[in-house]
């Protein structure tokens, strides 16, 4: 057959050659071969254009047992419709059936997009959930910078209402670095003085905190879509979304 008389391609052949392509790269990231490079970039931006046909595949590989898979499946869904990446997510985080791994995956997702969950997510432990979020959150704090830094993404992130119950488990759940954020907070001058004053009495007892003070915005609540180069999960700020999600659901006094 001569050049000219081959079939011209299809809109369906190349969505099939995008897929093909998308699912190679998935197969690669679970050897531990994440694309970089041109490979990377060309296989990001063929993604925002293909539609919904290449959300199953991904969202089988945000549920697979490879974190690198994973990883680069959620890199690939940050750059997909918004609105299909949000009806689709909100559906899994609110399907039981779906491991409370592949949810905390889900949720640095929804975050990192600026979106905010679903009322209604659907975890088989909540407490170990929250725990597991403390100490990811406190792994981050190596240094007064990150402890800044820490500070502020809370008082950023989580409204006033809520800051009393996620600082609770902060304290529960973090030991002696929950015991530093915790106190970086209370000195904060943002943190309301209703919230100061109930969560003193979680103070070490013989600490006594210095002039509330003004910390340096350091970095501010997320609104648009970042670069798509984070690669870890969960990120700090679906940690912070997730912790007063969950807390609702008991009583206040629960972890007095």
């Amino acid at each position: 057959m001569t050049l000219a008389a081959q079939p011209e391609p299809t809109d369906l052949s190349f969505a099939l050659a995008s897929l093909q392509q998308v699912a190679t790269s998935l197969r690669k990231a679970r050897s531990g071969r994440i694309p970089s490079g041109q490979e990377r970039s060309q296989l990001l931006s063929m993604v925002a254009k293909m539609g919904p046909s290449v959300f199953p595949q991904l969202l089988r590989s945000l549920g697979s047992d490879s974190d690198e898979e994973a990883s680069w499946a959620g890199q690939l869904l940050r750059q997909t419709e918004l609105t299909e990446v949000a009806a689709r997510l909100g559906k899994l985080l609110t399907t039981p059936s779906h491991s409370d791994v592949v949810k905390a995956r889900a949720l640095a997702i929804v975050a990192d997009l600026g979106l905010s969950p679903p009322q209604d997510v659907k975890l088989s432990d909540p407490d170990r959930f929250i725990a597991d979020s403390v100490a990811e959150l406190l792994s981050t704090i190596e240094s007064a910078d990150d402890l800044r830094r820490a500070t502020n993404d809370l008082l950023c992130a989580v409204p006033p209402d809520e800051l009393s119950s996620v600082l609770r488990e902060v304290v529960c759940y973090g030991g002696e670095p929950g015991q530093a954020l915790l106190e970086s907070v209370l000195i904060d001058e943002r943190t309301p003085r209703a919230v100061v004053a109930e969560l003193i009495p979680l103070t070490r007892p013989s600490r006594n905190l210095p002039v509330r003070r003004s910390v340096p915005v350091v970095s501010q609540a997320r609104t648009a879509r970042p670069s798509p180069t984070a690669s870890r999960y969960p990120s700090r700020r679906a940690l912070l979304d997730a912790l007063p999600l969950y807390r609702r659901r008991k009583p206040p006094q629960a972890r007095l």
